[in-house]
């Protein structure tokens, strides 16, 4: 029987719907979002720790190598170094930022009152030097013109000399020594000068003010970028030939000699070498009137010039000469003073001579010509004409920068003319881009290119050295703080608006409801401890902020590490040399004044009884660093730059004018700046709120080196011959009898050191990571 075929079974559809696809999708979407997450979690972790790790490794390596270099000091830190030991120095200068300085210039929000943009800023203003014995079978290594090398080499071969292969005087080829001048500081990223939209290397500075220039792209005031840098600087006296000592070795090898200058032949300087058409000649490095194109190609560059020439141009040779040399020789150089000239011999000569001004030949120096500031890294002599117009010069002073647009933005704690954006006033005037208080000069930091364009030459060299960035140790640094221990530093307790140790009414079973130190900080107290370091400081030194404060401040403790002169830093709680309390300008209360009187804080109480002032340490103008400016601008300064040196002895016993003019009262010393500024210290009771002294009968002396009527005669055996040296004898000013009282350029801090305190704060931009390290050293 035939079967009947049964109908045919359509097929299900085989697929996904729509909404299945997106289901699917989006699961896996979100999936992959999971997976991005997690990866992303992971690479930040991963770029966190890396950051961290490197960070940490950045600082440990810093930190132990100050640490180190600290301990292998070749000075003892107690002022004043004897020059005939050559011993050294070490030298400390705090600038005028402050850990704090940031957050006191930050604006209040009062969305966010807890938030202070620019407070990851710390201080970075702060400069260390000092010579490092180095390690044994380890000495320091650097460069330096194979010129100068070969010189020593071609005198001691004599006849036998012959010309290395390849010999070119230029090319820089390393040297040792077993000594060496070590530097640290911070320094922000200095603009450089662009051609056609690269820049050339050479430093930039603004067209009216003649200020380095310093990117700042977010517009804070504050820099971009910053690097903490350590130049090394051997110590080879060695190196050194005088000019009679080259041309008998010229002679001996039977090449011309050349004509030296009469009055310099016996002094020492840096030898080169010249090919001539008769051979290789030894020539003096630097001369009275110039010096041999020792740079890369033989470039001619002007360095480091003529001391007096173009002293007012963006970057003259007294400021930067020397600077311009060390960025192809890693030596420690000064300027020869000139000892040659005639000097003046009576108070009443008027005529004018170089004697002891600092002079175009360039030296190496030795450890015992380092205990003198005028011999160090970084250092200089600020010509008299910019001081006040007469000749002569100011002590030793660290080649900084202007002031720091920062605070000039914030506060008139700087003179109008060292505005940052104004154009300084024309003539010889103490401030503008003269007024040396912030960072160390651009000049002295490596570059890749060096030009004399801003020093005032007639044809400007630029020269291609290629050595940018070789001495820093450190990138995207926010701070560079140096502290000094003060054991005389208070720490106080606020004891808060309950104004009770501990909590209301606890008397910690001893009996005792009153002031109580056991009670302080008890839980739930609103105790404070106040240190010289602290926000605070001026509720402590004045009393009343004007912002309220009804609690007492009780002094607990002392002994701690400070800002120098703390009590009086621009960047600082104080807001600067003046006593400033947010309303008006105050003296500080005699309890006070005596509980801060110390040689590290910037305050001396002068024992004159009957007085009500609060005066700056004499020895600070006596070591020519601080000189006081005052009447239209009250107690503004001209040169400050509170500094702790191991100093030297030498100032007492070389042949200059220098020991300082002792000012009663009338008299004018430096003369006067526009008929109302008066530099030192005149009047040095002077209250920090009143432009009338209690008392104008204290004489303050202030040291510079001095050869001119303009400024006194000061009796001194070089010099002035016949009369007593070191006594006051205000040539010019007829009516005034000589003093009897001797006048010392003394050291600005007259105090061993204790310890010193560096932390280095450093910024990893890419991962946002901030990571700082503290070092004690103690001496």
């Amino acid at each position: 029987m035939r079967k009947k075929a049964s109908p045919s079974v359509r097929p299900s559809d085989v697929g996904f719907t729509i909404i299945e696809v997106l289901i699917a999708l989006t699961a896996s979407l979100l999936l992959m979002l999971g997976l991005t997450r997690a990866y992303k979690l992971i690479g930040d972790q991963v770029t966190q720790s890396q950051a961290e790790l490197e960070l940490s490794s950045v600082l440990r390596d810093v930190a132990m190598r100050i640490r180190d270099e600290l301990q292998r000091a070749t000075v003892d830190p107690n002022p004043e170094t004897e020059q005939q030991t050559g011993d050294g120095y070490l030298v400390y200068h705090e600038g005028p930022f402050t850990h704090a300085t940031t957050i006191l210039g930050d604006g209040f929000d009062p969305a966010q009152p807890e938030y202070f943009p620019t407070s990851r800023f710390g201080d970075f203003d702060d400069y260390l030097a000092f010579t490092v014995q180095a390690k044994e079978n380890s000495p320091f290594a650097g460069f330096i013109p194979w010129g100068v090398l070969e010189a020593h080499r071609a005198r001691s071969a004599g006849t036998s000399w012959v010309a290395p292969p390849g010999f070119d005087p230029t090319l820089l080829v390393p040297f040792y020594s077993d000594l060496a001048e070590i530097a640290y500081w911070a320094a922000p990223r200095w603009a450089r000068v662009k051609t056609l939209g690269t820049q050339d290397g050479t430093i930039d500075y603004e067209a009216n003010s003649g200020y380095p220039l310093v990117p700042d792209v977010d517009g804070n005031l504050l820099p971009d970028r910053m690097d903490l840098h350590r130049r090394v600087l051997l110590i080879r006296p060695d190196l050194n030939m005088t000019p009679a000592e080259m041309n008998i070795s010229n002679l001996n090898r039977g090449v011309p000699t050349f004509t030296p200058d009469v009055l310099t032949v016996g002094v020492f300087t840096l030898p080169f070498m010249r090919r001539t058409n008769q051979g290789w000649i030894i020539l003096p490095l630097t001369l009275r009137g110039g010096n041999e194109p020792f740079f890369a190609g033989s470039s001619a560059i002007i360095a480091p010039g003529n001391w007096a020439a173009n002293t007012t141009t963006f970057s003259p040779n007294w400021l930067a000469g020397v600077a311009r040399m060390q960025q192809v020789m890693d030596l420690s150089i000064s300027r020869a003073p000139d000892s040659w000239s005639v000097p003046r011999t009576d108070a009443s000569d008027t005529t004018a001579t170089s004697y002891g001004v600092p002079s175009p030949i360039v030296r190496a120096n030795s450890l015992p010509e380092l205990t003198s500031p005028d011999n160090r890294f970084g250092h200089v002599r600020v010509p008299g004409p910019l001081i006040n117009g007469g000749a002569g010069t100011s002590m030793p002073q660290l080649a900084l920068s202007p002031p720091h647009p920062y605070l000039i933005n914030r506060e008139n704690i700087f003179p109008a003319q060292a505005n940052h954006n104004a154009t300084p006033p024309a003539g010889p005037f103490p401030y503008g881009r003269f007024t040396l208080v912030s960072n160390l000069r651009p000049e002295f930091s490596l570059a890749d290119r060096v030009t004399d364009a801003r020093s005032g030459v007639g044809t400007p060299i630029t020269a291609s050295v290629n050595r940018g960035g070789s001495d820093v140790i450190a990138e995207d640094i926010l701070g560079f703080d140096i502290k000094i221990f003060d054991e005389t530093a208070p720490k106080y307790v606020w004891l808060g608006l309950d104004q009770s140790s501990g909590t209301p009414n606890n008397d910690d079973q001893d009996g005792n409801t009153g002031f109580d130190v056991d009670e302080l900080g008890l839980p739930g107290t609103d105790d404070e401890i106040v240190t010289m370091s602290d926000l605070r400081l001026t509720e402590v030194l004045l009393d009343d902020d004007g912002r309220g404060t009804t609690g007492p401040f009780r002094l607990v403790d002392r002994g701690d590490f400070v800002d120098l002169n703390y009590t009086r830093l621009p960047g600082g709680a104080m807001r600067g040399l003046r006593h400033y309390n947010g309303t008006t300008y105050r003296p500080i209360p005699p309890a006070r004044r005596n509980q801060l009187a110390s040689p590290f804080s910037g305050i001396e109480v002068e024992p004159t009884a009957g007085t009500d002032g609060v005066i700056f340490p004499k020895s600070w103008q006596q070591s020519g660093r601080f000189v006081l400016s005052f009447g239209a601008s009250d107690t503004l300064s001209s040169f400050y730059q509170p500094t702790y040196d191991t100093w030297t002895n030498a100032f007492d016993r070389d042949a200059f004018d220098q020991e300082g003019i002792s000012t009663p009262s009338g008299g004018f010393p430096f003369g006067a700046v526009n008929g109302s500024i008066r530099e030192n210290g005149l009047q040095p009771l002077l209250l920090p709120n009143n432009p009338a002294a209690p008392s104008n009968t204290i004489t303050t002396p202030v040291s510079y080196r001095q050869w001119s009527l303009i400024q006194g005669g000061l009796a001194n055996e070089g010099e002035f011959v016949g009369q007593d040296s070191g006594l006051q004898t205000m040539g010019g000013l007829a009516t005034l009898a000589p003093s009897t009282l001797p006048i010392r350029a003394v050291a600005p801090v007259q105090a061993k050191l204790k310890a010193l305190q560096v932390t280095i704060r450093l910024f990893d931009v890419s991962a946002e990571q901030i990571r700082q390290q503290t070092v004690v050293e103690d001496f």
